[in-house]
């Protein structure tokens, strides 16, 4: 297989894995390339899109980002069969993005995702020291010379953890529309436009775009929620190990300290689990659980939310709102005498 970049006046080799074969049929179909082999089944390139991008100014770049092609907006699901080497190389799920370095960059590079009102997405980075704002698995550009392939997942970032370094778990799924992603490196940036389109199989179940855009709003307001929750966690944790230090001294102060810390641990134990129960046990489902949830529930299919998803939601920050003003009491009131212990 030979392949040209200039209609033809050059060709060169492209056999790449393709095997000695006869060819009995050649189309591109969704940017993706797929030969009918004598014998040897179908072989299939996943999206060419940047071959039909190349140009002399590419290489000449001190960068270059392609535009992605249009993705369809599904779920997907890998399965956790066995593979005993029959099954094909599936490509990566979601939008798929390319770039080129001409040399190893110097310093952090960063790919935005952008929606359609230049709001931010999510943030890619070289750098994944600051975890929170890092999307699931913690993926790091890569930083070397070459072509690069990013798959956004189509999701917006989700909740933090409740641990710092620890991945707080998918965020809401993006709903059809124009995004954008955008490179930087150093004083360079570029960025490219691309349509998310909506799967034809959930128009035919009659669910709109109003629909996901409800859907969509909800599950932000749910991931906000519980990342409200997992900082105020963090935040009981952290006063309580100083508090700790106190204790430990003894005295009046020690005392305080652990009036204090009782008061804190109180809360936290509405807000999360923070002991393991007996074995067979059933554990009153606190906060955390019900958010957490309500979340798995709105988000695992693509569909209207119920007028009961949004008053349980209602119901629970009532609830949450009361422990945040109870924990804003003791760290204004009680926590300030602190310094005095």
């Amino acid at each position: 297989m030979f392949v040209s970049f200039d209609d033809g006046a050059h060709w060169q080799s492209f056999q790449l894995d393709l095997p000695a074969t006869p060819v009995t049929d050649i189309q591109v179909h969704r940017k993706d390339l797929i030969l009918s082999t004598m014998g040897r089944s179908f072989w299939i390139m996943d999206d060419i899109t940047p071959l039909h991008q190349l140009h002399d100014q590419v290489a000449d770049n001190e960068a270059h980002l392609f535009k992605p092609r249009d993705t369809f907006r599904m779920r997907w699901s890998q399965t956790t069969s066995v593979d005993d080497g029959a099954a094909p190389e599936y490509p990566p799920f979601g939008a798929l993005i390319y770039y080129s370095l001409p040399d190893e960059a110097n310093g952090e590079i960063t790919l935005d995702i952008l929606d359609g009102g230049n709001n931010a997405v999510l943030t890619y980075s070289s750098d994944t020291t600051n975890t929170d704002q890092q999307p699931e698995g913690m993926l790091r550009l890569p930083l070397e010379a070459g072509m690069h392939r990013i798959a956004w997942n189509l999701r917006y970032q989700g909740p933090i953890a409740v641990e710092e370094g620890q991945s707080g778990g998918r965020g809401p799924m993006a709903v059809p529309g124009t995004y954008q992603v955008r490179l930087t490196a150093g004083e360079w940036t570029d960025t490219q436009t691309f349509e998310l389109v909506m799967d034809p199989r959930i128009a035919q179940d009659n669910v709109t775009l109003a629909d996901m855009r409800e859907q969509f709003g909800l599950n932000t307001r749910i991931r906000d929620r519980i990342s409200e929750l997992r900082l105020a966690v963090r935040q009981i944790r952290s006063v309580n190990e100083s508090l700790g230090e106190v204790r430990e001294e003894g005295g009046a102060s020690a005392e305080r300290a652990e009036r204090i810390s009782q008061a804190l641990t109180k809360i936290e134990e509405a807000l999360i689990h923070t002991r393991e129960g007996k074995v067979g046990a059933q554990l009153k489902p606190m906060l955390m659980r019900q958010l957490t949830y309500l979340y798995g529930m709105i988000t695992q299919a693509d569909q209207k939310p119920g007028r009961d998803a949004h008053q349980r939601l209602q119901d629970i920050e009532v609830i949450l709102e009361r422990h945040l003003s109870d924990l804003k009491k003791v760290l204004e009131s009680d926590l300030p005498g602190k310094k005095a212990l």
